[in-house]
Formats: structure tokens, C-alpha cells, sequence
């Protein structure tokens, strides 16, 4: 299990009890604040759980350095890429484009091409990313052109809706 913090055990405890009992081991990966008691339970239900630093390292990050196996450099391009996304440094432009290429593509595809190809796309999926980018652009102009601000003592909230990135339409209002 990877990049998935639940907010409490009980919402998952029967799905992973299930998993454990079918598995011959269950670990989880993840880079986000879990609080003590979640992450107790989640061990306690015989799972290797291993937690990162949520504001230095992705959860790409914290697999590659949990698992026993000695991981060329090509992976840990993907992990310094993913993570550029993952905790939004945007210092390197490739990382929209893995986020935006898993987002649209089936896993299967994106295992496939980001394994043959690692962080360095191919131009067809290039070509791909930039057709549906002017349409996810047009979208997030539209939750942002609608969106209403009020301020509410020092806080300015906005609101808005649409089917399109959270954050981006976030990080377009906050600019």
C-alpha cells in the first residue's frame, strides 16, 4: 500500500484484516502525518508500516529506501521527480508531467512507459500530456473564473466548483 494515510483505523480495519489474512506479508508506504494512534493500530494488524518525513520526502522515496533491493539510478530519478510533485517544489517541469501522464493513462500503461522510459517521456505521451492539458486548462479556468471570495475576519475563502485539479485551482486563486 503506498501514499494513503487514513484519517482513522476503523474506516479501514476490515479491508486490511482482509488483506493480512490473504497475504503473506502487507507492508505500507507512505510519506504523509499519520497520527500515533492509526499508525499503531496499522502495525498492530501485522503490517509493516513505514512513515517519512512528510515535507522531504515523497512516498517513492520512502519505498525505495524500505525495500531490500539495490535500486539504480534511474529509480531514484523517478523518486527525486515524483517527490518535486508530491511535497510541490515545482524546480523540475518533469514532475507535472508524470503527475498529470498517471492521472490520465491506466496504471498498467504508466508502469510500462515510466518503466522503459523513466522520468524522460516518450513524444507521443509528451504529445498526449500537452493535447489534454489544453483541455484541463480550460477547466481549471472555469472553476477559477466563477470562483466567489469573501473574506471572513483575516481570512479571504474561496469557493468554487468543477471537474478539474483541487489544487491547481487552489494555487490559481491563492496567486
Amino acid at each position: 500500500v503506498c501514499a494513503l494515510c487514513p484519517d482513522e483505523y476503523a474506516w479501514i480495519g476490515d479491508e486490511l484484516a482482509a488483506a493480512v489474512d490473504l497475504a503473506e506479508s502487507v507492508s505500507w508506504y507512505d510519506h504523509h502525518q499519520w497520527d500515533d494512534e492509526t499508525a499503531a493500530a496499522v502495525r498492530d494488524a501485522g503490517v509493516d508500516l513505514v512513515v517519512g518525513e512528510s515535507d522531504e520526502e515523497g512516498t517513492v522515496d520512502v519505498t525505495l529506501r524500505s525495500l531490500d533491493h539495490d535500486f539504480d539510478e534511474r529509480w531514484r530519478e523517478v523518486a527525486a521527480v515524483t517527490r518535486d510533485h508530491d511535497l510541490w517544489q515545482k524546480e523540475d517541469p518533469r514532475s507535472d508531467d508524470l503527475a498529470d501522464y498517471a492521472y490520465w493513462t491506466d496504471p498498467e500503461e504508466y508502469v510500462a512507459v515510466v518503466g522503459a522510459f523513466g522520468v524522460d517521456l516518450p513524444p507521443v505521451v509528451e504529445q498526449y500530456i500537452e493535447l489534454r492539458r489544453v483541455e484541463k486548462s480550460k477547466l481549471i479556468e472555469a472553476a477559477v473564473s466563477r470562483a466567489e471570495l469573501k473574506q471572513i475576519g483575516p481570512w479571504t475563502v474561496g469557493g468554487t466548483y468543477g471537474r478539474c485539479s483541487q489544487n491547481e485551482v487552489a494555487e490559481a486563486l491563492r496567486e
